[in-house]
């Protein structure tokens, strides 16, 4: 037995371990320790086969969310897009720099002037009562006409700005990919009242008066004598610009009417625009942040699962080392 145990030893075993016969302690505890022993095994592959089985499923589960995640964070990154174009869009909105008042206002304006200063324009008077009373009526009457045209033409421009305006800002909208169906109703029109009143009477009140001689041919024949006789006249140059003095003041307050009117009308639209784009800003962020939790919800749980399921294997692993 001990030259048995010497050649183990000389093999490289220090203590080894000799049975000597069937009752031997060694042989009892082997007996008594290797059903567990078997247990334990079968138990580890068992523990190892279902988390190699989970291991699987987290594995599924991570490439499926991965690619969930990407087309989540595409989503968030649309978000993103979108709210941004929608801020930039609104910026416009609330700094309203760009409003000026049509040129065609002035144009229109510049219109009456020039018709104020033709009527007659090649002429420089006219001359007698019934004449000068004709002449002015019919040039009180042509103002009026005059006038309303000029109204006429400014309300017709006013709607021109309106829609202009109203266009323009869906323009922006569509600039910036916004494709909304927002149609807001604002009730603003150009200015009505613009009358001329007759100015008549100014007209008349502008006669001239000059005595001249004149020869009676017959009688200069007969006593070649000299007569002193009075010559109404009115200067068309003065009515015009009696009228222009009248009528272009008035005028030139119906413009800045009109334009305030349309400013308030643009005012009045951009808020609209401004409360419309702020409240898709707070819908598409509410929208962004349900995402946003909801990938984060996943991405955790998934995490969780990943770090219990290694804690599981370390604690196996140390199991079967013993």
């Amino acid at each position: 037995m001990e030259q048995i145990k010497r050649v183990i030893v000389d093999l490289g075993i220090e203590q080894p371990q000799i049975v000597a016969s069937a009752d031997d302690a060694a042989v009892r505890a082997y007996f008594y320790h290797a059903p567990v022993t078997k247990y334990i095994q079968l138990s580890i592959k068992a523990f190892a086969s279902v988390i190699h089985e989970i291991s699987a499923i987290l594995d599924a589960e991570y490439e499926e969310n991965k690619h969930l995640n990407a087309a989540v964070h595409t989503q968030l990154a649309e978000l993103e897009e979108t709210i941004s174009k929608l801020e930039q869009c609104d910026d416009s909105f609330v700094n309203r720099e760009d409003f000026y008042t049509p040129q065609e206002f002035w144009t229109v304006l510049s219109t009456l002037e020039g018709r104020i200063k033709k009527w007659r324009s090649r002429k420089t008077k006219v001359i007698g009562e019934q004449e000068i009373s004709a002449a002015a009526q019919e040039y009180d009457t042509e103002l009026k006409r005059y006038a309303v045209l000029f109204r006429e033409k400014m309300q017709e421009e006013w709607q021109t700005a309106r829609t202009k305006l109203y266009d323009g800002f869906h323009e922006r909208c569509r600039t910036q990919g916004i494709e909304e169906d927002f149609n807001p109703n604002i009730p603003w029109s150009a200015p009505q009242d613009f009358e001329m009143s007759s100015i008549l009477p100014e007209l008349l009140a502008q006669k001239e008066v000059r005595v001249e001689t004149r020869k009676n041919d017959f009688i200069h024949m007969l006593r070649s004598k000299e007569e002193m006789a009075c010559v109404v006249s009115c200067s068309y140059e003065q009515w015009r610009r009696t009228a222009i003095e009248q009528i272009m003041p008035i005028a030139a307050e119906y413009l800045r009417e009109a334009a305030g009117t349309l400013r308030a009308y643009y005012d009045a639209l951009a808020e609209a625009f401004h409360v419309h784009l702020r409240e898709l800003i707070a819908a598409k962020t509410r929208e962004r942040h349900a995402v946003s939790e909801q990938l984060s919800d996943e991405e955790r749980k998934l995490q969780e699962d990943s770090d219990w399921l290694q804690a599981f294997r370390e604690q196996l692993d140390w199991i079967e080392r013993g």
